[in-house]
């Protein structure tokens, strides 16, 4: 958790949810991170029988999500778990990028090995799907542009299907 706070912290964009405090609890070794009220998790709203998004909407919230990733990557720092219930729409129907608690640093002009354990299964790009260890930005992109566009259009988020070795066959292709 200590990681994902300074990350927070070094974070400040209007598409990034903003950590606003911590409130350690009764409990010993607890500790809660404070954000402002976030409205619904845009898979919510994407599910429900009338949420299917138009395609001006579904633009809005990509240039939104580009615009917050930007900001994360500029900053050096991977999300890592870029799916519909970590993309949060506040009281003005802003977007904003939630759970960093995957996050890490990197930097594009030093390879560093980083873990294959990210990214939500159905999400993940290739690269990762093949064990790849010194990924960069382009998980983060891979998740948000073909994977969450492709939700937020067709109303659904099984985008090859719900078994494992059908998640490789468009990366052989």
């Amino acid at each position: 958790m200590a990681l994902e706070i300074m990350i927070l912290q070094k974070l400040d964009h209007s598409n990034v949810v903003k950590l606003e405090g911590l409130a350690p609890s009764r409990m010993q070794y607890s500790l809660y991170l404070v954000f402002d009220f976030m409205k619904s998790a845009l898979s919510k709203i994407i599910l429900r029988p009338e949420g299917k998004l138009t395609e001006p909407q579904v633009k809005c919230y990509m240039q939104q999500l580009l615009s917050g990733l930007q900001h994360c990557h500029d900053r050096g720092v991977l999300h890592r778990d870029i799916k519909g219930s970590n993309l949060l729409i506040d009281k003005d129907g802003m977007l904003k990028i939630a759970d960093f608690g995957l996050s890490n640093y990197y930097s594009p002009k030093q390879k560093q090995h980083l873990t294959t354990r990210v990214v939500t299964l159905w999400y993940r790009a290739p690269e990762l799907l093949l064990g790849a260890t010194d990924y960069g930005t382009g998980i983060d992109l891979w998740s948000a542009v073909p994977v969450c566009c492709f939700s937020w259009v067709f109303h659904s988020y099984n985008v090859y299907g719900f078994q494992r070795q059908n998640l490789l066959k468009p990366a052989r292709t």
